[in-house]
């Protein structure tokens, strides 16, 4: 009670709070909290973390957690911004003036978040890393009504059915490599579909999903496979993306078209052998291409460079244009969703501290 007594004297004018609650005694810590006279009235931003492994959350522990996120919200009408970490979340409290949310949510459980969502109409930006063993699991979305929504991004999954307003910009990182990448839903954002990231280590991929082929609003498309295309089929990558797409490709192995490509800029990062076609005839200036061995069109492929050099282990790069990324995609990638932590603190719209995970 010490510990709750003393943050409980010193809340009236504090506007950030991190609540660190891990330990196996963090229901008696919840309790002792809520017995106190807290005083948040200048509460704007709130890091909240709950439990340290999905294992040991019993149902009563999940509750209490919602209990004291619910007495904290009580609290508080002017909170904007609200980092949760958490296991099992049973219920999200009424939040009307919450304008940034990040939700890190590791259970199957989603359902209760997913109904409040929609009644958040303050909210700017949306961050949800989710990560279920639920194949099944299905949600939806209705997210059109949330007028003032500009950023949102999807860690992990994608709803089954999502609406987003036409202003809202979508970012979504997938990493496996059963991903539907025909889902119906795919159809219906892509219009808001700003970056994409598919991670699937050891996944070969013949040729393009589908969404990519279509028209879109993609400037960043990141690819992690084991293998992309073959020497008897390269992949084309031909007219699959808009003139401001960033396309970014690391993989084990590379056979790839890149005829009549229109992109702002391509770079390729292959483990150990690349076969690379179409360079001549494609209107990209701007391209990044690292591998072990050059198979193929070999010479054409340099001819068409601006630059060719080793780095190291013996690896060779060719290179034309400004080289606006010199590194391996995956590696040094700076988030452009401006939803997550790093882009929030990044604008401002985050203060930064030292419980953030």
């Amino acid at each position: 009670m010490t510990g709750a007594l003393w943050m409980a004297r010193r809340t009236y004018y504090t506007q950030n709070l991190c609540l660190e609650l891990l330990a196996a005694a963090r229901r008696e810590h919840a309790y002792a909290i809520m017995a106190t006279q807290f005083n948040a009235s200048e509460l704007l931003q709130v890091n909240f973390q709950w439990g340290d492994n999905e294992s040991n959350e019993s149902d009563e522990d999940a509750v209490t957690g919602a209990m004291l996120l619910t007495w904290l919200a009580a609290r508080t009408s002017r909170l904007r911004s609200l980092d949760l970490w958490v296991f099992e979340l049973p219920a999200l409290p009424p939040l009307p003036a919450l304008r940034h949310l990040i939700l890190m949510h590791e259970s199957g459980h989603l359902d209760a978040v997913v109904r409040v969502l929609p009644l958040l109409l303050g909210l700017q930006t949306l961050y949800i890393f989710h990560i279920t063993d639920d194949a099944e699991a299905e949600w939806e979305l209705p997210l059109a009504g949330l007028h003032h929504l500009r950023q949102v991004k999807f860690d992990g999954f994608l709803p089954s059915e999502l609406t987003l307003s036409p202003k809202a910009a979508l970012h979504v990182d997938v990493s496996s490599p059963w991903w539907d990448m025909s889902h119906p839903v795919w159809r219906t954002v892509l219009s808001n579909l700003r970056t994409f990231d598919w991670v699937a280590d050891f996944m070969s991929m013949d040729d393009l999903p589908e969404i990519l082929k279509v028209p879109n609003g993609l400037t960043d498309v990141r690819l992690r496979m084991g293998k992309v295309g073959s020497s008897q089929s390269p992949c084309s990558l031909r007219a699959a993306f808009a003139q401001s797409t960033y396309l970014f490709i690391d993989c084990h192995d590379a056979w790839v078209d890149v005829q009549g490509g229109t992109w702002r800029h391509v770079e390729i990062f292959a483990l150990n052998r690349m076969g690379v076609s179409g360079l001549h005839g494609s209107s990209c200036s701007d391209f990044y291409l690292e591998y072990a061995l050059l198979v193929g069109e070999s010479s054409q492929a340099r001819q068409a460079s601006g630059g060719c050099e080793w780095v190291s282990s013996g690896r060779e790069c060719l290179w034309k244009g400004p080289r606006e990324c010199r590194h391996p995609p995956f590696r040094n990638h700076a988030c452009k969703c401006g939803a997550c932590l790093q882009c929030l603190t990044k604008t401002g719209e985050w203060s930064n501290n030292s419980c953030s995970p």
